[in-house]
């Protein structure tokens, strides 16, 4: 029952905001009665009855409901939400996010609700709204009272622009005008224009909604409000020109007033200018874009009074606006790197101090002797008509300065009016002269600094074209560094398995780099040099045997003589701290109690004794070929793969075959072949 009742609430009050704001006697839907009609011109979809109900309530059988609160409509008519859950920001759950408060079984937001104005069963008066968590007559904070409500004319697709002004199906409010598409810096969740900079229900992007406690700032959920916003409630706001907490949270500011420099008055200050009951910077508001009304479109931003693509004057894009980066506490060195509340911003970094004779404001380092908004001291605004010069307000600019904007300005060396008011410069350069230049002559201007883009791995030939981690930049592209040996390769985590890469053993240029089959299973293993017997070039014998048989060539056969043969190989200088010598060795009929070994750097690394192998037996070479390498006539040819691996750090190593038998090769001989050397 406490569902349908708070529905029954919701109906109650859409009836009388239809009542009182546009004139109609009906309510919005159940006992027969007709729905609230939008305004002549705002026709509704279908025909007969309209079913548009004001502001963000929508019809749901019969009733005005809000389906982002009502756990009978949550999300949409007709989703209930289970026993002991809640309702929030149109998702049922057993918390509330996005700002709003438990209330009983209903989450609310107390900062609008009449019926829990600033805490839980606080109720307004018949005759009065609840406009910031406090009940009025009259509604504070830029909001208009419509009915029983405050309404956000700006972004009330029920009363858009003025009240009852409904906006026609499938179109939104924003900035006070209907249309398809949001504009002036927000952004379209749903039906709704939002600023995801600091919605609660729309952190950072739609449907990202902070916990109970959580507040929206600079785009994130947080328990403190960044950039020199101030948490009021649920919400972080600006101070120094909300209406509902001018200078301090609760502090509200008359009919008629607006909040500049965190105080009320009748008019603006300070440069700002007045558009409807706030104050704003025409310079760079998105949405008040050179005049009140002036909305930028949803890929531009404001600058110098105009809306544009792109940030001129060396400031970022952060979302619609153009920051300085080197400034801003909301977004300090990049867009969203907000200071804590009691830092500044300076040189793009968040700091306790202001530097270079620079002046602490709240949240922001000024120079006071020309800032209009702290003229000679924090605080102290000149009008709207007056600048400041030398720390004092004055109706004239001194010593050949020029008035633009509410300040005096250089037009010799100042970037936003080079030359002439409003003239800005291009990201990355500078004024000098009155003209703009390059700020960095042959180099490239990214981020708040020059950078060679032929070889910065940051801004490879570009600015943000960052090189991957494997990567170089060199003649502003991005390249694979090649790494010295397969066992920095498998470090690196550049491995894809065994197979053929490509490295550079001397670490320079990369074009010199060479393929090299790597043994990653093993451990990254370099191979560095392979003999098959084909050929015997470079040993110290280079005959050579075609066995014809599953064999293949082989180096020798020979007898007693020779009976060493060897070569040295260089490495091809990868760099090791290892080396695995394999070696296919022969044995050729009778041996009695001879030796076959294998020597690397004059030290031996294998050796295997051998008996007889007459009649078809080999005794201790494990593997047997008959009648291969008939020279001079055909007996059993026995044969081991031997793989050695030692501590070793030279360029080059000397392979050294040996044989201890002691007959012509006609009685017994040796051979070998398949030489691999492996290092890592």
């Amino acid at each position: 029952m406490a569902h349908r009742n708070r529905s029954a609430a919701y109906g109650l009050a859409c009836a009388a905001i239809a009542a009182l704001a546009l004139g109609t006697p009906g309510s919005c839907g159940g006992n027969g009665s007709e729905a609230v009609a939008p305004p002549s011109g705002q026709g509704g979809a279908g025909g007969g009855a309209s079913s548009v109900c004001p502001g963000t309530l929508r019809s749901c059988g019969g009733e005005c409901v809000r389906t982002d609160l009502d756990p009978s409509h949550c999300g949409g008519c007709g989703q209930a939400c289970g026993e002991g859950e809640l309702c929030s920001v149109g998702q049922c759950g057993i918390d509330c996010l996005g700002g709003t408060t438990r209330c009983g079984s209903q989450c609310v937001d107390p900062g609008s609700d009449p019926l829990n104005c600033g805490a839980c069963g606080t109720a307004c008066g018949p005759d009065e709204v609840c406009s910031g968590g406090a009940c009025g007559l009259k509604c504070s904070g830029g909001t208009v009272k419509c009915g029983s409500q405050c309404v956000d004319p700006s972004l009330d697709p029920g009363h858009c622009g003025s009240c009852g002004h409904a906006c026609r199906e499938g179109e939104l409010c924003s900035v006070g005008q209907c249309g398809v598409e949001c504009v002036g810096g927000t952004t379209k969740c749903g039906d709704v224009c939002a600023n995801t900079e600091l919605d609660p229900a729309n952190c950072g992007s739609c449907g990202n909604a902070c916990g109970s406690g959580d507040v929206c700032s600079v785009g994130q959920c947080g328990i403190k409000c960044l950039g020199g916003t101030t948490k009021c409630g649920s919400k972080c706001v600006d101070t120094q020109l909300d209406t509902a907490n001018c200078g301090s949270c609760g502090v509200l500011c008359g009919a008629g007033e607006v909040c500049s420099a965190g105080k009320c008055g009748l008019e603006c200050v300070g440069g700002t200018t007045k558009c409807g009951g706030a104050c704003v910077d025409a310079e760079s508001d998105p949405a008040n874009c050179g005049a009140c009304g002036v909305a930028c479109g949803k890929d531009e931003v404001c600058a110098a009074e105009k809306c544009a693509l792109v940030c001129p004057g060396g400031t970022t894009k952060c979302g619609g606006k153009c920051v300085d980066a080197l400034l801003d506490p909301a977004n300090c060195g990049g867009c969203g790197k907000a200071c804590a509340k009691d830092e500044v911003c300076a040189g793009g970094a968040c700091a306790l101090v202001c530097p270079g004779g620079t002046t602490k404001c709240a949240d922001k380092c000024f120079d006071t002797q020309i800032d209009p908004t702290n003229c000679g001291s924090c605080g102290k605004a000149c009008a709207k008509d007056e600048v400041c010069a030398g720390g004092a307000c004055a109706l004239v600019c001194p010593g050949g300065t020029t008035k633009c904007a509410g300040k005096c300005v250089d037009l010799q060396n100042d970037p936003a009016n080079c030359g002439g008011c409003n003239l800005a410069c291009k990201n990355g350069e500078l004024c000098s002269g009155g003209a703009c230049k390059p700020l960095c002559p042959g180099l490239l201007w990214c981020n708040g600094q020059c950078v060679d883009a032929q070889n910065d791995a940051k801004n490879c030939g570009g600015c943000g074209n960052d090189c991957k981690p494997a990567e170089t930049c060199t003649a502003g592209k991005c390249q694979l560094v090649l790494l010295k040996s397969c066992k920095e390769v498998l470090q690196a985590g550049q491995s894809k398995g065994d197979g053929t890469y490509k490295i550079d053993p001397d670490g320079g240029d990369p074009s010199n780099g060479i393929d090299v089959y790597c043994d990653m299973q093993g451990g990254g293993w370099t191979r560095v040099y392979q003999d098959d017997g084909s050929s015997g070039s470079g040993w110290s014998d280079t005959e050579t045997t075609d066995c014809g048989c599953d064999a293949g060539p082989v180096h020798g056969m020979w007898g007693n003589s020779p009976n060493t043969v060897e070569k040295t190989v260089a490495l091809l200088g990868v760099p090791h701290a290892e080396l695995r010598a394999q070696v296919t060795y022969y044995a050729v009929d009778s041996w009695d109690n001879e030796w076959g070994r294998l020597y690397v750097d004059d030290v031996l690394r294998w050796e295997r004794q051998r008996t007889d192998c007459c009649g078809g037996g080999c005794q201790n070479f494990p593997d047997k070929v008959m009648n291969c390498c008939p020279k001079p006539w055909g007996g059993a040819a026995c044969r081991e793969t031997v793989s050695a691996a030692f501590g070793h750090g030279s360029p080059s190593a000397k392979v050294s075959v040996r044989t201890s038998i002691d007959s012509a090769e006609s009685d017994e001989s040796w051979g070998f072949d398949n030489v691999v050397l492996w290092v890592r």
